[in-house]
């Protein structure tokens, strides 16, 4: 799925906030998407927190599925982001046999096979990598940014039975976007991308308090119809072995198979 690049290749500068009213969230025009959004950054362990991150490191898992169920790969990579200006997105991972290396740091991209950059590299495939990276690990905090305009939708019930309330984003660049947040609680549950005529459903299925910030473990995304109910299983996402580092030194380590 492509993301808008531009979401994740800034550092987000979030200020503090008042529970009443935080001003992070102060652009969004919908009071309903306001209280959600601020409801759901509290479950992920809210925005003072997130803006003491100054590391975090994680190994993700990637299954991808054919239609049939076989596999179509399985990869192991390894990341790292950092969030002092210029914030550094560094993904590791070996295929083939060969070891490849990827570094964005502000607008310098740095790519390595077997520690030699390539002849011919697609640099835009590549500042799509570390976007969907960074977009993947950080949200729903990235929602407090003024990339997106946000509408709420209403509740809907998801396929497994998750009554959720429903936030659409729509972005000046690339596809609209569904965010699912738990009916009760807020949490961030799923989210749906529409690809024109078929899209696809992310699901968090499992999470962990790390460092004070709840991180993903395991996540499903599922081929879906225009409707959004799953066609059929599309990947499997594992995510282990984080680092959290804040400001100060402060480091929690976590996230074992779940």
């Amino acid at each position: 799925m492509r993301l808008p690049i531009y979401i994740t290749l800034c550092v987000i500068a979030l200020a503090s906030c008042r529970p009443a009213e935080p001003a992070p969230l102060s652009h969004i025009a919908d009071p309903q998407v306001r209280h959600i959004l601020h409801c759901a950054l509290e479950a992920a362990g809210g925005l003072d927190d997130f803006g003491q991150l100054d590391t975090l490191a994680y190994t993700k898992r990637s299954i991808l599925l054919d239609s049939n169920g076989h596999v179509l790969s399985d990869q192991t990579e390894f990341h790292l982001l950092t969030f002092t200006p210029p914030s550094l997105t560094s993904i590791r991972w070996v295929h083939g046999g060969d070891a490849y290396h990827l570094d964005v740091a502000g607008e310098s991209v740095s790519y390595t096979v077997n520690g030699t950059p390539p002849l011919a590299a697609d640099t835009a495939a590549l500042l799509r990598k570390v976007a969907s990276a960074r977009y993947t690990a950080l949200m729903p905090f990235l929602l407090a940014d003024e990339t997106a305009r946000l509408t709420y939708e209403g509740l809907d019930t998801l396929p497994d039975g998750s009554i959720c309330h429903a936030v659409s984003a729509a972005y000046s660049e690339g596809e609209p976007w569904v965010y699912f947040f738990e009916k009760n609680d807020c949490r961030y549950h799923a989210a749906w991308v529409d690809h024109g005529g078929y899209g696809a459903l992310v699901v968090n299925d499992s999470s962990d308090v790390i460092g004070g910030l709840r991180w993903n473990l395991r996540r499903t995304t599922w081929r879906t119809g225009a409707d959004k109910r799953p066609l059929w299983k599309r990947a499997q996402f594992f995510y282990t072995n984080f680092t959290v580092c804040k400001k100060g030194g402060i480091q929690r380590r976590g996230g074992g198979t779940r």
